[in-house]
């Protein structure tokens, strides 16, 4: 329900929100406590979070729900915090002439800590702003979008050891069917790729074969180079494999590696 009601309809909240699911992956890094069910959680939403393909998506800022929508009244908010701040400083001296202090020494020491102050405020106030309009900028992009998708799964795939066994069938169905044609830097899960048909090989035959899947979507379309990609091909033809549910799959990948044009 929230991601159909609060975050598929908007561009700026799928962002936002893919964008915060990258800092809790990389929060659980410092973690030593068991983190297998939160990290279940995170990919689950990571998942279902869609991703946006097309520019046109975000050519329109009615579609944004905070982003574009209310960069003016943020503006006006942020001038209008600065109005505080030189009101406090009138009431100050309004106290300073009441109370009779006289001392010019002292009121041009204190205008200048307040001139400070003032730059800081205007400082910090400036470097939100940035922050926010370079934000909302990469929402307006697709190129803004692969990067922050492409973050959040790579800080999640790190915690390799701490991901269930059961969420890498999902991950690998997943990365090769809709991750590795979206991102910028595909070759970049190389490694989890890797990895996968390392640990698993010899315990399970589809997570093996699911990375062998993505390695192969590498090699073929990216120009990755896996030496012993056959010999470990070869390693799952074995008798159980043609009685399994994914049997299909793994007949269609045996074809497309044996055919002439992969030679």
């Amino acid at each position: 329900m929230f991601i159909d009601e609060f975050v598929q309809p908007y561009p700026d909240m799928i962002y936002i929100t893919v964008a915060s699911i990258k800092l809790l992956a990389l929060q659980h890094h410092t973690q030593k406590k068991n983190l297998n069910s939160s990290i279940e959680h995170l990919i689950r939403l990571l998942e279902q979070i869609p991703i946006i393909s097309s520019q046109a998506q975000l050519d329109d800022d009615s579609a944004f729900m905070f982003m574009f929508s209310s960069t003016n009244d943020n503006g006006g908010s942020d001038a209008h915090k600065e109005d505080p701040t030189s009101s406090d400083e009138e009431d100050d001296d309004e106290e300073d002439d009441e109370q009779g202090q006289d001392d010019d020494d002292d009121d041009a020491s204190k205008e200048v800590e307040e001139e400070e102050g003032n730059d800081k405020t205007t400082k910090t106030n400036k470097e939100k702003q940035r922050k926010r309009n370079k934000k909302g900028t990469a929402a307006k992009l697709v190129s803004g979008h692969k990067r922050i998708v492409e973050e959040a799964w790579l800080a999640i795939l790190r915690l390799f050891q701490n991901i269930p066994i059961q969420c890498h069938k999902r991950i690998l169905t997943h990365l090769s069917d809709t991750i590795l044609p979206y991102v910028h830097h595909p070759l970049r899960f190389a490694d989890y790729l890797s990895n996968s048909y390392n640990n698993f090989c010899g315990t399970t035959t589809i997570l093996p074969c699911l990375a062998l899947h993505g390695l192969y979507v590498l090699m073929t379309q990216h120009d990755f180079q896996q030496e012993n990609y056959y010999a470990c091909l070869y390693r799952l033809i074995r008798p159980a494999i043609f009685y399994a549910k994914f049997r299909t799959r793994f007949m269609n990948l045996l074809l497309k590696s044996l055919s002439p044009q992969q030679q």
